[in-house]
């Protein structure tokens, strides 16, 4: 019999996009760069992409509709709660908390892998493995870019 990924992880997988998704719209919405909140603008639409894909394969497994996990937080560096930009340091703070949460998407996708041996499961894991991989670099730029000269205004 064929493994295919268990429900409880795909729900934490759609909540964790939808949590990535929440943090970079808001993040754009404090910025007033137009370069970087149209980067942020852009991670948030991929990530509602992605939270799609993974919904679309939830209902296709499970025959149902997905319920959010209560008092779920996928990773605690993309927390909204807070979320102010007063200062460079702020900034590179909150580009630090992307880039961690970035990587442990990659660790927690890359690590699913080994749980399932269904041929969708495997392309659907590696293609989300690459996009994270391309979020961390988009953003590992951006912190290279702004320590070097702040470019975010603050509003």
């Amino acid at each position: 019999m064929q493994r295919v990924l268990g429900e409880e992880i795909l729900r934490k997988a759609i909540q964790g996009e939808i949590q990535a998704m929440e943090f970079y719209s808001k993040v754009s919405k404090i910025i007033i760069n137009k370069k970087s909140k149209s980067l942020m603008q852009n991670l948030a639409n991929e990530e509602e992409k992605h939270k799609n894909i993974l919904q679309k394969r939830y209902n296709f497994l499970y025959k149902k509709d997905f319920e959010e996990i209560p008092d779920f937080i996928f990773d605690k560096n993309l927390n909204t709660k807070n979320l102010g930009l007063n200062s460079k340091s702020d900034a590179l703070q909150i580009l630090s908390s992307a880039i961690e949460a970035e990587t442990h998407a990659v660790e927690f996708y890359s690590e699913l892998l080994n749980q399932t041996d269904s041929h969708e499961d495997i392309e659907l894991l590696k293609s989300l493995i690459k996009f994270e991989e391309t979020h961390k670099i988009k953003l590992q730029d951006e912190y290279k870019s702004m320590n070097k000269n702040f470019t975010w205004q603050i509003p």
